[in-house]
């Protein structure tokens, strides 16, 4: 069933399963995740506090739990568990990002900060981790941050394109264009019809004074089904302005 994506199907045979087999930690896990899956958030929860009752130590479970909590508006829950969690397991990064995601909920940004960073030193694999410091950086304002952030990130994981773009505007945001340039250019070698990667590159073409291959860039932005259209129009706008057209 999970093989096929049946989730329905799925989430009824493991609950079956689990009320015949009441202590069944694998029963329960299974009812957990056919409800991720389905995004079924209350009943994640109420499947993963199963597993925790009769496993307490189960990683899969806690870190199911918080996402659930998290999901459901309950960030304070959330973080009791990420932080109960620790006591059984502090080297698994996982564990450690869970409670991130938790403290920024709250906006607890400074321990959020704390705990991102000490999973990207467990977990320095695992782009996850660098890509929740260049949030918490962006939050903070600390753009240099996030180019450090970002820069390890795609080191990890070369041919996202998403990374580049947002390397490529933190790099902007840190008045370094050339790099800015370099990035976006990159961005659209990996994914030529990416509109957003054009739009990028557009826009640090016209901040380098050098409107009219920005036009063209934001044009073929534009023409590529971008995220948000109305933002290359703008930026499209803007550069004919500073151009004096």
């Amino acid at each position: 069933l999970a093989r096929e994506s049946k989730w329905a199907e799925l989430a009824e045979h493991a609950s079956l399963w689990a009320n015949k087999l009441n202590d069944s930690v694998e029963a329960w896990l299974w009812v957990g995740y056919a409800n991720e899956q389905r995004k079924n958030w209350a009943a994640v929860e109420y499947a993963y506090r199963q597993v925790h009752q009769r496993e307490p130590a189960s990683i899969q479970a806690g870190i199911g739990l918080v996402a659930a909590l998290l999901s459901q508006n309950k960030p304070q829950d959330a973080l009791d568990v990420g932080r109960a969690m620790l006591a059984y397991r502090q080297e698994d990064e996982r564990i450690w990002r869970s409670v991130g995601y938790a403290e920024t909920a709250l906006n607890q940004i400074d321990a959020a900060k704390k705990s991102f960073t000490h999973a990207a030193q467990l977990g320095s694999w695992n782009g996850d981790a660098f890509a929740n410091l260049a949030d918490i950086a962006r939050l903070q304002g600390d753009w240099a941050g996030a180019v450090a952030a970002l820069r390890q990130f795609v080191r990890i994981d070369p041919k996202n394109v998403s990374a580049w773009i947002q390397l490529a505007q933190a790099y902007l945001n840190t008045e370094r264009p050339e790099r800015a340039l370099a990035s976006a250019e990159h961005a659209i070698a990996l994914a030529p019809d990416n509109g957003d990667a054009w739009f990028m590159k557009g826009l640090v073409l016209s901040t380098l004074g050098r409107y009219h291959e920005a036009i063209d860039a934001l044009k073929k932005g534009i023409a590529s089904k971008p995220k948000q259209p109305a933002l290359g129009w703008e930026w499209l706008g803007i550069t004919y302005r500073d151009q004096g057209l």
